[in-house]
């Protein structure tokens, strides 16, 4: 049998405890006598038990074993398994509340991005609620001021889209700088679609406002609005509410259908008698050219909303 020191050094405590079969101990004793490192090793732990067994009747030991003695000690068992640094410590605690800090202000800026737009409620009250309704220069019809008599009248048809929600949709848009002010203006204001609208901001508690939550705002209507709206606006105004007119149907799911040529009267009865044979483009229709409308001039256009039944406006 043929031994290597790592086989040696593991035998060793077992050699000198007697515990070794006739093999091993011949093999251990042929090791011995041609490694002379090995066998200064086996020395050296039969030394320290023979002074281990001695104990405590030792007075005097030798300095050099002592040392040897302390140095193996300190190698081993001795040290403790476990050692706190002051600097390690420090580090991951720093890198710990660096994560949650970093989790907390994400969480909020993430519930900030979600309901970036904030929240609009509807809620309607009859005239003499608290606010005084407007009056409407037709049917079901608000008009604006149009100056232009000639030229095409474009038509936008959110027909399954209240007026209300489309006002209330413009200005979440607006809120959020998707939409410019001018076309606000132009298609709210000017119209006078938002005489006697009043906005109420809902109260929120503070842990709301610390995770994010938008406030929420009533929009509180005196009555029902017209389903139609007729108004002059910019070319770019124009191309801003084609864009909001998109956003909506595919955002949405909202069906839009194809302008009919039945429906051309109705709608000519709405504009001035110089606009009643002017051509009608659908402003999301395939018909519209883009590059046909320049930015500073005027257009006329025709929003159309969902019809409500007489009784409800």
């Amino acid at each position: 049998m043929k031994m290597d020191c790592q086989q040696f050094r593991k035998l060793i405590s077992d050699a000198l405890d007697g515990t070794l079969t006739p093999e091993q101990s011949e093999a251990f004793a042929r090791h011995r006598n041609e490694c002379r490192s090995c066998d200064r090793e086996f020395l050296k732990q039969r030394r320290i038990k023979l002074y281990l067994q001695s104990f405590p009747t030792v007075r005097e030991v030798d300095e050099a074993f002592r040392r040897e003695l302390v140095a193996r000690l300190r190698r081993g068992e001795m040290r403790r398994p476990h050692v706190l640094r002051l600097p390690a410590v420090a580090g991951t605690l720093a890198v710990i509340c660096l994560l949650l800090i970093g989790i907390l202000f994400g969480i909020k800026t993430y519930h900030q991005y979600l309901f970036r737009e904030g929240i609009f409620i509807a809620r309607f009250e009859p005239p003499g609620a608290g606010a005084e309704p407007y009056e409407q220069s037709g049917q079901g019809v608000q008009v604006g001021v149009l100056t232009r008599t000639d030229g095409p009248i474009y038509v936008l048809n959110l027909l399954q889209l209240r007026p209300e929600e489309f006002v209330i949709r413009l200005l979440a848009k607006y809120q959020t700088g998707e939409v410019r002010e001018e076309l606000v203006r132009r298609v709210l204001v000017d119209t006078g679609l938002l005489e006697g609208v009043r906005l109420h901001w809902l109260e929120q508690d503070s842990f709301q406002q610390f995770i994010g939550r938008p406030q929420r705002a009533e929009i509180i209507f005196p009555q029902a609005l017209p389903d139609r709206l007729v108004v002059m606006m910019s070319g770019d105004e124009l191309l801003s509410l084609r864009r909001f007119g998109l956003d909506v149907v595919y955002a949405f799911g909202i069906y839009v259908p194809q302008l009919k040529a039945n429906v051309s009267d109705e709608l000519r009865q709405l504009v001035p008698r110089t606009l009643q044979n002017a051509e009608l483009i659908d402003l999301l229709g395939s018909s519209f050219q883009e590059k046909e409308i320049a930015p500073d001039a005027s257009f006329i256009t025709l929003i159309r909303f969902a019809k409500l039944p007489p009784s409800q406006r």
